[in-house]
Parts: C-alpha cells; sequence; structure tokens
C-alpha cells in the first residue's frame, strides 16, 4: 500500500510533469492496481494481475545498456 502523495514523489521531475491523476483510475479500470480513500489521501495497492504485468514487461527490456558490436 502506498500514498498516492507519496508514489509521485518517487517519480523524477520530468514525469511528475508528465503525471496525471487519471492515469491511476485507467490502472484501476484494468485491474492492475486498487485504489481507495484512507481519510484525506488515495492509497494504491499493486494486484496480482499488476505484479504479472511488471513481470512479463521487466522481461522484455533488454540486459546492459550499451549495444553489442
Amino acid at each position: 500500500h502506498l500514498p498516492e502523495g507519496d508514489l509521485v514523489g518517487m517519480l523524477s521531475p520530468v514525469e511528475r510533469l508528465r503525471f496525471r491523476p487519471e492515469a491511476l483510475d485507467d490502472l484501476e479500470w484494468d485491474g492492475l492496481i486498487e485504489a481507495h480513500s484512507t481519510g484525506d489521501e488515495r492509497m494504491v495497492s499493486i494486484t496480482a494481475a499488476g505484479d504479472a504485468w511488471l513481470e512479463r514487461v521487466h522481461d522484455r527490456q533488454p540486459r546492459g545498456g550499451a549495444a553489442e558490436t
């Protein structure tokens, strides 16, 4: 569980400029996260489907930083 404010705080300055709160609604609609209000802040949690999606994305990313020649 993570407060939305903490999640936004983890983003780089450029990512913060691009962030839109509706993105979390989209992720919730897709079943990748669950969001609920606690007090005056929204809490987000990753679902099993979201965790599986992250694993698939991570597995597709190339290893290492430099291209082989």
